[in-house]
C-alpha cells in the first residue's frame, strides 16, 4: 500500500508493509492510512482517563533535526496535557546506517547529500529550531557519526523520564555542542549527565553489548514502511509522521483518548 504523506512541505511517498516490526504493529498500516487522508476534527470534551498511562511510541534517530524538534515539540504538547499521564519510548532508526563506525565528514556529507541546497536547508532547518527554542551550531559539528551506538545507549536506560533524559541530552551534545555522538567516551559522558553510569556505559559499549540486537530493530523498523523520521505512535493506535506542532500532537492526543473513551463505553460530558 503506497500513501503520499505531506512532511515539511514535501510529498513523501510512504510504501506500507503488513510485515511490522512487533512493536508497532498492524495498527500502524491500518490507522495511517486513514488519519493521513482525513482531517482531524475537535474532540469532545474528555471526562475519560486511561486505566494505565499512555503509551507513546517514538521512532527517531539522534543526527536527525528534525526529531529534536520532534522532541521539543511531544514535550510541549505534553506539558499542556498535565492531567494526562504516559509513557514515552524511544526506538532506533537509522538514517545513514551506511556510516563507518568512525563516521563522516559533516560538510561533505551535507554536500554530497543535497549539493548546492546545502546552505538554504541549514538555514531552513536553524530557523525552525528556533520556534521549538533549539539554537542549532551546525558550524560546530565536524563529524555525521553512526548512530548505532547511540542508540544502545539509550536502549540501556530505563524506560520512562531518564531514557527521555538520555535522549535530551544525546540531541544537545550533538546539536547544540557539535559532540561526535558516535564515540563511545562521549556517549559515556552524555548519558552519565542523564543519570546512568559512565564507568557501565563505557564498558558495555568497548563489548559491543547489545549492538546487534539493536541494529535488527533499526532495520526492522525501516522495513516495516517508515521511511522518514520523526515517526510518532499514539496509544498504539495512532501516527503522527514528522515534527508536527504542539497542538497537532495535543489534538491527535484527545483525539486518541476520545476513542478509547468511546471503546469504554464512556459518553463525552
Amino acid at each position: 500500500m503506497l500513501v503520499l504523506v505531506l512532511v515539511h512541505d514535501y510529498m513523501i511517498p510512504l510504501s506500507l508493509s503488513l510485515t511490522l516490526a512487533p512493536t508497532l504493529a498492524l495498527s500502524l498500516a491500518l490507522s495511517l492510512a486513514l488519519s493521513l487522508t482525513l482531517p482531524l476534527s475537535p474532540p469532545p470534551p474528555l471526562p475519560y482517563r486511561p486505566p494505565v498511562p499512555l503509551p507513546i511510541t517514538v521512532v527517531s534517530d539522534i543526527v536527525c533535526p528534525w526529531c529534536f524538534i520532534g522532541h521539543r515539540r511531544l514535550r510541549e504538547a505534553l506539558a499542556r496535557l498535565p492531567e494526562i499521564e504516559t509513557t514515552v519510548d524511544w526506538r532506533p532508526y537509522q538514517l545513514h546506517p551506511y556510516i563507518p563506525r568512525e563516521g563522516t565528514s559533516f560538510d561533505e556529507h551535507y554536500r554530497r547529500k543535497f549539493g548546492s541546497n546545502a546552505e538554504m536547508l541549514r538555514a531552513r532547518m536553524q530557523q525552525a529550531g528556533e520556534s521549538a527554542g533549539i539554537d542549532f551550531h551546525f558550524d560546530l559539528i565536524e563529524r555525521v557519526p553512526n548512530t548505532l551506538a547511540a542508540h544502545t545507549v539509550i536502549d540501556w536506560a530505563p524506560p520512562g523520564e531518564t531514557r527521555s533524559a538520555v535522549v535530551e541530552r544525546l540531541f544537545e551534545g550533538y546539536f547544540l555542542e557539535g559532540q561526535d555522538v558516535g564515540d563511545s567516551q562521549v556517549l559515556a559522558s552524555l548519558a552519565s549527565k542523564a543519570g546512568l553510569d559512565r564507568t557501565e556505559i563505557a564498558e558495555r559499549l568497548a563489548r559491543d553489548d547489545d549492538r546487534e540486537l539493536v541494529a535488527a530493530e533499526a532495520d526492522a523498523n525501516r522495513r516495516s514502511g517508515i521511511t522518514g523520521v520523526p515517526f510518532f505512535l499514539i496509544g498504539e493506535r495512532y501516527p503522527i509522521v514528522g515534527a508536527q506542532s504542539p497542538e497537532t500532537m495535543v489534538q491527535v492526543i484527545e483525539r486518541v483518548l476520545a476513542m478509547n473513551a468511546e471503546e469504554h463505553g464512556i459518553a463525552p460530558a
